[in-house]
């Protein structure tokens, strides 16, 4: 195994030891995990624990996530706030690692470090296009994490999932300082609806008056939808008033109004 790895599979370990019947190594497995010196992690899949993780009976997940999806089969990229904070983004150490992956995702799994999320996206099912990633290099390897155009675009996309509108802004205010919508692959679209670049656009341009950023996305957003974008509300699902505010250049009823915390301030 490489050098610094933190997990092993039943599969290797079968390899490894030819002449061990599948009983002693599943005894083995076990005896290490009672000593914490492993914790089983997945199906065929363990962690092994150094020292310092040992009484947390886990590892975070940033130390075998990638291992896990291979393990797995499946294409995955770290995303949302947990890639936020891998670009320096991240107002609050987010608890939730969150990944994204190919229908049907893993199950989500808790430990006492963090909380593992898997969010699926259909448009995955014939793999992540690498232009929508970058690898990361860590203490044990690599990490396959969104970029942070397909981030920040990703966090509007769900932001139910990531804090609500005012923590995405938040988090997008610094975010930006990583991003350039100036270049974007030509796929991107095939994965981020048009209306999250009306609502992004919006959010950078009018919210956090980075017009520079903000120009880039709308030339992004006329360029991807031929100028054919339609109305859509700021806060999908919520409310909706006649008197509602509307953003003639991103077209968009202002149906809630997200704030900094550094506005709350």
């Amino acid at each position: 195994m490489e050098k610094g790895r933190l997990y092993v599979t039943l599969a290797e370990l079968r390899s490894a030891f030819p002449g061990q019947s599948e009983a002693s190594l599943k005894s083995a497995l076990r005896r290490a995990v009672a000593d914490n010196i492993a914790a089983y992690a997945w199906q065929g899949f363990y962690l092994l624990l150094p020292p310092t993780y040992a009484t947390r009976r886990g590892l975070p997940p940033g130390l075998y996530i990638d291992g896990l999806m291979r393990h797995l089969g499946k294409p995955y990229c770290v995303a949302l706030l947990s890639a936020a904070e891998i670009y320096g983004a991240a107002h609050q150490r987010p608890m939730i690692f969150t990944v994204m992956t190919t229908n049907p995702p893993p199950r989500n799994r808790k430990n006492s470090n963090s909380e593992l999320v898997f969010v699926a996206k259909r448009e995955f099912r014939n793999g992540i296009p690498d232009a929508l990633l970058r690898k990361i290099k860590t203490r044990t390897g690599y990490l396959s994490v969104s970029n942070p155009e397909f981030t920040a675009l990703s966090l509007v996309q769900y932001a139910k999932v990531s804090g609500g509108l005012s923590h995405v802004l938040t988090v997008i205010e610094e975010l930006v300082e990583a991003c350039d919508f100036a270049h974007l692959p030509d796929c991107i679209t095939g994965y981020i609806p048009i209306s999250c670049f009306q609502r992004l656009g919006y959010m950078v341009d009018t919210l956090l008056q980075n017009h520079i950023v903000g120009d880039q996305l709308h030339r992004q957003l006329v360029r991807h939808s031929r100028g054919k974008y339609q109305p859509i509300l700021l806060e999908p699902g919520a409310t909706h008033r006649n008197s509602d505010p509307y953003n003639r250049r991103w077209k968009i009823h202002i149906n809630a109004h997200p704030a900094t915390d550094s506005d709350d301030t």
